[in-house]
């Protein structure tokens, strides 16, 4: 008999059908992708540790720290909205209207970029860039409505640093920027003019590239006149709210050159009549000098100087440091500690430990006077204060690794590739698309797991972008180091044709235009390592992720098979140095040692190429498992004598 296969077209579910399904699937529970590993549980204190104990136990945490990487940032906040990344800008918003009308503001701008601001010189052009955390991106969406530009992603977090922002502007509308900001510059002042005149010609952009090079390394500056507006600028990029005390305040500003600290403390004694003396301290080969404002009171009035010219970075901190009182001074100081950045994390003390601190010191400046009872009480206060120090230490290093555990929501990516409906949703709002979303996600999502993956979309390119990371792993041990290998000229860009050249190189069999192409999203015709760097933590259907265990090793433990002869490891003693004598160079996907050297492809573990020094000839009777003796010592001696 003759069976007949009938086909049923469905309709497009409504909002109700579309419900109903998203509550049956969403009752099923689906594996949780851990992208993130945890510290060991173990190196959280215990009632009986040593003071040595948990010393050794934080010091693995913050080895432990160190690696643990934030959630890719998609998104940001910034002025009570939410902005896709990267918020490009294709115009030049700066005009001779736009100068007068941000006349308040530029003085301002001219501060702060003077203190986190850069001025570039490439061949391609002079571009300016402002870097900042991805939790201040007030400042960079003034300097875009100001001069124009785009705000990326600068860097992805890694434990104790976090996820960062870039403003850039180029071409017209750097120079036009250049322009505005060059009369209240004081700094960058120099860089600010280059950079307005900077030539069109490539030819002539040589001389003007070592020139900016040379105004970096010396001190640039020029002694001017400068408003407060330009020191609040300058303080939201440069300076530090330090509580002492119980509620004793001082300003800080620390900077390597000390020509515009001499120009901001003229401003704040003629504008506020506030006394700011500039100190020097040699550290050689440098020296670095800082501005202090000591006193509360004074503290105070440059604060509110400051926030009525604008300060906007640390406007937060400035608002709680004028709140300061005796009654409130241990509020306040844990305030502003949670405000203040990481490079200090866990070591700040807090008052109670101000408190041990200021005693102990109190009783080791009358050591002289005290007895024998007296000198063991302060041995006893001091393990005591180390003991406590390290305890509190420990509780916010595990804080902080439980903080970026459970970062989630709109502004993070957990790269699993799995799009849930949310998403998915997302995505189709932002392409503007105006059909049937649900319905759309009930088309893509056929076995209604409750996500889709590229595989259902396009399995070409799944395919394709599935190879190309199993070569990498294999190749270079991860996309990250293969896309290092093959930028050759180092700036963060691979193009088509280098793409190829390398691949076709490094043995990739696989087709080199699908590949480029499946991953240059934005057609840019280039590749940089923001577009590659996501295959690492993508999750392939049918693909194991595990890189510590080979998968043959997991298929003989599966199936209980004796692994065969090449999976096991050769184990010898010798009386000569074995392999670990041998130095590595700098290890798997770092560079030649020697800059622009030629280097023949020693990154890949399959490659071969000509031209490269071989190992020496091993004797017929050495056996299936040769040790490092058994190489012959006369083509040894024969290579060494030959380039001696």
């Amino acid at each position: 008999m003759r069976k007949r296969l009938v086909r049923i077209r469905l309709p497009w579910p409504d909002a109700r059908t579309f419900a109903s399904i998203r509550a049956a699937t969403s009752a099923v529970s689906l594996p949780s992708c851990p992208t993130y590993q945890a510290p060991c549980p173990e190196l959280a204190q215990e009632s009986g540790d040593t003071l040595e104990v948990l010393q050794r136990k934080n010091l693995q945490l913050r080895a432990d720290l160190r690696t643990l990487g934030w959630p890719k940032l998609i998104r940001f906040h910034g002025g009570g909205r939410t902005y896709e990344l990267p918020l490009r800008t294709t115009t030049a918003i700066c005009s001779a209207s736009a100068e007068e009308s941000t006349a308040a503001v530029l003085p301002y701008l001219a501060g702060f970029f003077d203190g986190d601001g850069c001025v570039a010189g490439r061949p391609g052009g002079c571009t300016l860039r402002v870097t900042q955390s991805y939790d201040k991106a007030d400042i960079l969406l003034l300097f875009r409505s100001t001069f124009g530009g785009s705000i990326t992603r600068n860097s992805d977090g890694k434990g104790l640093r976090k996820p960062s922002l870039r403003w850039v502007v180029c071409g017209p509308s750097a120079r036009s920027a250049s322009q505005l900001l060059a009369p209240y510059s004081i700094t960058k002042h120099r860089q600010l003019l280059l950079a307005s005149e900077w030539p069109q010609e490539k030819s002539s952009r040589g001389s003007c590239m070592v020139e900016l090079s040379l105004l970096k390394r010396v001190d640039s500056a020029i002694a001017r006149r400068c408003s407060v507006g330009y020191v609040s600028g300058f303080f939201d990029a440069e300076g530090y709210i330090q509580h002492r005390g119980k509620a004793t305040l001082r300003l800080q500003i620390g900077q390597k050159f000390g020509t515009v600290l001499h120009c901001v403390r003229r401003c704040l004694a003629h504008d506020l009549g506030l006394q700011a003396p500039v100190r020097s301290y040699s550290y050689p080969p440098r020296s670095i000098s800082f501005l202090c404002v000591e006193g509360t009171s004074n503290s105070k009035a440059a604060l509110r100087a400051m926030l009525g010219a604008g300060m906007r970075c640390k406007a937060a901190q400035a608002e709680l440091a004028l709140r300061l009182r005796p009654e409130n001074a241990e509020q306040v100081g844990a305030a502003l500690a949670e405000l203040v950045g990481n490079q200090a994390y866990g070591k700040r003390q807090d008052q109670a430990a101000r408190t041990r601190a200021f005693k102990i010191a109190s009783m080791q400046a009358a050591a002289g006077q005290l007895n024998t009872w007296q000198l063991e009480k302060l041995q006893a206060l001091r393990s005591e204060h180390a003991l406590l120090k390290a305890q509190s230490e420990n509780v916010l290093l595990q804080k902080y690794v439980h903080k970026i555990q459970a970062l989630q929501g709109e502004i993070w990516a957990d790269s699993s590739n799995r799009c849930n409906f949310d998403e998915f949703d997302a995505a189709c709002q932002k392409l503007k698309f105006k059909g049937d979303v649900a319905g759309a996600w009930r088309a893509l999502d056929e076995d209604l797991s409750g996500y889709i993956t590229l595989q259902e979309i396009d399995p070409a390119s799944s395919s394709a972008l599935a190879n190309f990371r199993r070569w990498c792993d294999e190749e270079f041990g991860s996309v990250r180091s293969a896309f290092s290998v093959f930028d050759n000229s180092g700036d963060n860009e691979v193009n088509y044709r280098e793409w190829r050249r390398s691949l076709r190189f490094y043995g990739f069999e696989g087709d080199a235009s699908t590949l480029f192409y499946a991953l240059d999203v934005e057609r840019s015709g280039t590749l940089t390592l923001q577009e590659v760097e996501f295959l690492d933590d993508w999750i392939f259907p049918g693909a194991n992720t595990t890189q510590d265990v080979s998968s043959t090793t997991i298929f003989s433990q599966v199936l209980n098979v004796p692994p065969s002869p090449q999976q096991l490891t050769t184990q010898y003693m010798t009386e000569g140095p074995g392999p670990a004598a041998c130095p590595a160079g700098y290890g798997v996907g770092s560079g030649p040692r020697a800059p622009m050297r030629p280097f023949p492809g020693a990154f890949s573990f399959r490659k071969r190429t000509g031209g490269t020094i071989l190992l020496p000839a091993t004797p017929r009777d050495a056996g299936e498992e040769p040790s490092p003796l058994d190489y012959d010592s006369r083509a040894l001696d024969s290579l060494e004598g030959s380039t001696g």
